[in-house]
């Protein structure tokens, strides 16, 4: 033990210096510089989080440089990094993190539960100003990636920090708070991507258009747009980015529920053990086809079904304000929506079971989903209502319906190519000519069509925004001729059996799967025409009624709504006195290592790539592992 009470050991190997606090506290590891700055000047930076990215941005900053404006020009300095495990260092007192803080610039942050230690993170910060050298504002990096519903808490952790760092100053409060967001492609082996590694910045206490002066090999800063470049717009940001994946987990269940519905139909009219005559050796290719098509051409046409029904309902509410064509149309509509309603019956059951299990499970919503929606704030107990909010969830997932829908008719496609044979498709074929009849002709052509037609719809809506003058001919044409070419596709591969539909001495009168499938599809397409020829939707919509947004999009802006007006009075949750606070005389524990090498992707998720090692209590050093639990962002 030297004078100054610290634990000395020596690396015989390499001749490093690993040095340690005896009272416990985590290994601040110092990593070399890529280069020496002029006069020997350096800007520290300190990286809390050891884990894979935490590392990957410690080798980026090793060998980047700060870049400072002067009246002569640009003046790069290199960088000297120090790394600590977050978990470990959020467990230390304020005093402590304070003397890491020491004459630190710049620290970047890649853990996790920043919002829960904000106030002491904040304190430390402060305290270290006032005992730095010299005067200089600090900034903060936020790296981290929370799931607005698994790790919500964390979402408003840079939103906190500023929060607990400005209150009580005036505007000139000397910090910077940075979220980081957009940089999955940081390249780990430290190999840029040109125009792929642009990383979106957000910020607190920055000026128009600015952007960190601390770069990092393999990302670029791209500031955010700057009417909406503020913590708060990167919190919303994150939150609708959950609520439109959310909308896909919602159609995906949707497509389940339908699959699972049809194809529990399709083992019972065709397996031998049921009504059938096949033997399960079929069921995973030959059954599971029809399973698969039938969901397919459902999927594709289900937001025009609930579009249907709404529209009926609000047609029978708006009793006296609409004319003789609209009641015509809703008696029309409302007879040839009957069968495709009652079929839809167990599919909608086993959506709402399926929906309700997973966002409860993802972030406890689960009657909120079905809250009625209203034009205004609404006092005292909200109203629910489970049948319209669903059926207006389906007509909001069109998007995203359509394309699970071309999925599931895309993987008949490849099956119905297999099983295109006579060992499987006997009646198809002529059996003097051995060619096919002509109604599987026309059933396999329009097969064809409509999946070519709806390939570029899919596309379209998977590319994301457009014009409407691009939109149009795709959306208001081209996909309802695929509907309809995908209907008549399951038309003539079955009509010719619809004879004994209902017949008992036909699979137990089971009816054909082919009729099944394709009275839902005529229904609703017949139904959503009229309505569109004679208007009737454009006049429910113009009379004043307020359209409902999808319920998890609903949910996320209504808890925005409640982060900001938690936040927006910069109201911190403990007052900060200086006083308390008496840093210790010496400086902070770190393990100096002299020139850290580079990491190679096979170190990834072994052990630390310096090599670092810390002191276990019989006084050996041990590797220290980088397979942290929290302490890392994952990319």
């Amino acid at each position: 033990m030297d004078v100054s009470g610290m634990t000395t050991a020596i690396d015989r190997s390499t001749n490093n210096t690993h040095a340690s606090y005896t009272s416990g506290s985590p290994v601040v590891i110092k990593h070399g510089s890529a280069s020496d700055g002029k006069g020997g000047r350096h800007a520290k930076v300190i990286v809390i989080g050891v884990g894979r990215f935490g590392n990957a941005l410690v080798q980026g900053i090793r060998q980047s440089f700060v870049h400072y404006e002067t009246g002569s020009g640009t003046i790069m300095v290199p960088t000297e990094v120090f790394q600590v495990s977050a978990r470990r260092f959020l467990n230390l007192s304020v005093a402590e993190m304070a003397n890491t803080f020491q004459d630190c610039k710049y620290i970047v942050y890649s853990g996790t539960h920043l919002t829960k230690n904000a106030t002491k993170v904040a304190a430390a910060m402060k305290v270290a100003k006032s005992i730095s050298a010299g005067s200089f504002v600090a900034e903060f990096m936020d790296f981290s990636n929370p799931d607005p519903l698994m790790e919500k808490n964390d979402v408003p952790g840079a939103i906190k920090l500023w929060s607990e760092l400005t209150y009580g100053q005036d505007k000139n409060h000397g910090w910077k708070i940075w979220k980081i967001t957009e940089c999955g492609l940081l390249d780990v082996a430290g190999i840029e991507e040109p125009n792929h590694d642009y990383a979106k910045v957000y910020g607190a206490g920055i000026q128009k258009y600015e952007v960190p002066e601390l770069t990092i090999a393999g990302l670029r800063w791209q500031p955010a747009q700057f009417n909406r470049h503020d913590l708060f717009a990167e919190a919303y940001d994150r939150m609708m980015e959950r609520a439109d994946m959310d909308r896909w987990w919602d159609a995906f269940f949707l497509g389940l529920a339908t699959f699972v519905a049809t194809a529990g139909y399709c083992i019972t009219r065709d397996l031998e053990i049921f009504n059938g005559k096949y033997p399960f050796s079929m069921l995973p290719l030959y059954v599971f086809d029809k399973a698969f098509a039938w969901t397919g051409l459902w999927m594709l046409i289900i937001s025009p079904f609930a579009g249907n029904l709404l529209a009926l309902h609000g047609v029978m509410k708006s009793c006296g304000n609409l004319g003789f064509m609209d009641y015509l149309v809703f008696i029309v509509g409302a007879v040839l929506m009957i069968f495709p309603t009652f079929e839809f019956l167990i599919p909608f059951v086993l959506w709402f079971i399926f929906r309700n299990i997973f966002f409860v499970w993802s972030g406890g919503r689960g009657i909120s989903l079905y809250e009625h929606q209203h034009a205004g704030p609404v006092k005292g107990v909200k109203k629910h209502s489970v049948i319209r909010a669903m059926l207006i969830d389906m007509v909001s997932l069109k998007g995203e319906t359509g394309c699970v829908g071309f999925a599931y008719a895309l993987i008949h496609t490849f099956m119905g190519f297999i099983i295109a044979d006579p060992a499987y498709k006997k009646k198809w074929f002529d059996k003097e000519k051995g060619r096919l009849f002509w109604n599987h002709e026309a059933c396999l052509a329009s097969g064809c069509i409509a999946t070519g037609i709806l390939f570029f719809v899919t596309l379209r809506s998977l590319f994301g925004k457009a014009s409407w003058i691009r939109l149009k001919p795709l959306y208001a044409y081209a996909s309802p001729i695929g509907m309809w070419f995908a209907t008549a596709h399951v038309v003539f591969f079955g009509f010719t059996g619809w004879h004994k539909v209902f017949k008992f001495s036909s699979r137990n009168g089971q009816p054909s799967i082919s009729f099944m499938s394709s009275m839902f599809a005529i229904g609703v397409l017949l139904v959503n025409w009229i309505m569109a020829c004679s208007g009737t939707k454009t006049r429910l919509v113009s009379g004043g009624m307020h359209l409902w947004k999808h319920s998890v999009v609903r949910i996320a802006k209504e808890q925005f709504i409640n982060l900001k007006q938690k936040y927006a009075g910069a109201e911190t949750t403990a007052v900060i006195k200086m006083a308390n606070f008496v840093p210790y005389s010496q400086p902070a524990p770190v393990a100096h290592i002299h020139e850290a090498p580079q990491m190679q992707v096979s170190q990834l998720g072994s052990t630390r790539f310096n090599n670092a090692r810390r002191m276990d209590s019989s006084g050996a050093y041990t590797l220290v592992s980088s397979s942290v639990g929290d302490d890392e962002m994952s990319v």
